[in-house]
């Protein structure tokens, strides 16, 4: 898009994509956490008055497979902010939203943490010991010297001892509490909302 008469240039995604990226970026939190009311009304504002072409928008939630995901989205906000009636679906996905805070709460995202990886054991094996890949971002000298990554582990481990106590707590507690039945819970809702991403195979 032209900026004027200074003859600069920005580069701008078209309204159907921008909207598209940011529906995309709500469902990162959604299934990692939860996400807020603030996030849903960002969607709402954008989906009623940004002027875009919904025969493109449709097309390309059909691609992505985030057609009836985005159905249940409307109709969520449609009871919440139109006045629209309320189902069952709505009900579930308003409690989840809700329950979540505005950026999701540490309950849910270790239950998304397991059902990332597949099992509580290899989940807690993977919280006490990042691949290289993730720990060379909290650590860049490993970038440069991996040898050093064992001593990173152990590094990170006795931070989060000292400095981070209650949130290493309230994890723990979490992943207690977490079995197959609430991971399976989970899965279910997932899918039931339109989201695919864990179903088994």
């Amino acid at each position: 898009a032209h900026s004027g008469n200074d003859r600069s240039y920005v580069m701008e995604l078209p309204a159907e994509e921008h909207y598209i990226y940011i529906l995309i970026h709500f469902i990162k939190h959604f299934i990692y956490g939860g996400v807020g009311i603030r996030q849903l009304t960002d969607l709402f504002i954008c989906y009623t008055r940004w002027d875009m072409d919904m025969e493109k928008v449709h097309k390309l939630l059909e691609e992505l497979e985030l057609v009836r995901f985005h159905s249940n989205l409307k109709s969520l906000w449609e009871h919440w902010f139109l006045d629209g009636p309320a189902t069952e679906q709505t009900e579930v996905l308003g409690e989840f939203i809700l329950h979540s805070g505005v950026f999701g709460n540490e309950e849910q995202r270790s239950t998304d943490r397991i059902l990332s990886v597949g099992e509580n054991n290899h989940y807690v094996f993977r919280r006490l010991f990042p691949p290289y890949k993730t720990m060379k971002g909290y650590f860049p000298v490993l970038k440069k010297v991996p040898i050093l990554l064992p001593f990173a582990w152990v590094w990170r481990g006795v931070r989060a001892v000292l400095f981070r106590r209650n949130k290493l707590n309230s994890e723990l507690h979490s992943l207690s509490h977490t079995d197959e039945s609430a991971l399976e819970d989970r899965r279910r809702f997932y899918h039931n909302c339109g989201l695919a991403v864990y179903d088994k195979k």
